[in-house]
């Protein structure tokens, strides 16, 4: 059951967006929003100002960040044995079939950005 997300992005109007969509669609859903994966790290790992963040059922991850690379975090995730089974979502303006055959070795689902509000909240909708 899907209780808490993790987004990390760093355009904030993703943070809105989403946050409606799943107003829309998942009010049950908790929505946690970074924008750095320094931080996003720190808030898997209860670390730092994030000392008492839940653990997410759900990272949904921009590939395009500050700091380490959406592709990076997901890698570190990956190879943490506390975070390896969290279930990630790159969820990217990016079409770039490299992008998407690197998140698929990583046991992670690859999605393009819904162009549309309707569109988002069908997506979250399917989570």
């Amino acid at each position: 059951m899907l209780k808490n997300v993790l987004l990390v992005d760093d355009n904030e109007d993703e943070f809105i967006l989403m946050g409606e969509a799943f107003k829309a669609s998942r009010p049950d859903v908790v929505i946690h929003c970074v924008n750095h994966s320094d931080d996003a790290m720190q808030f898997l790992r209860h670390e730092g100002r994030f000392k008492a963040s839940p653990r997410p059922d759900l990272v949904l991850l921009d590939l395009n960040l500050p700091g380490k690379t959406g592709l990076e975090m997901l890698e570190e995730i990956r190879a943490d044995a506390r975070l390896a089974d969290i279930a990630v979502i790159i969820l990217t303006g990016s079409h770039s079939p490299e992008d998407r055959d690197a998140c698929t070795k990583l046991r992670c689902r690859y999605a393009v950005k819904p162009p549309s509000f309707s569109e988002l909240t069908e997506f979250v909708n399917s989570l």
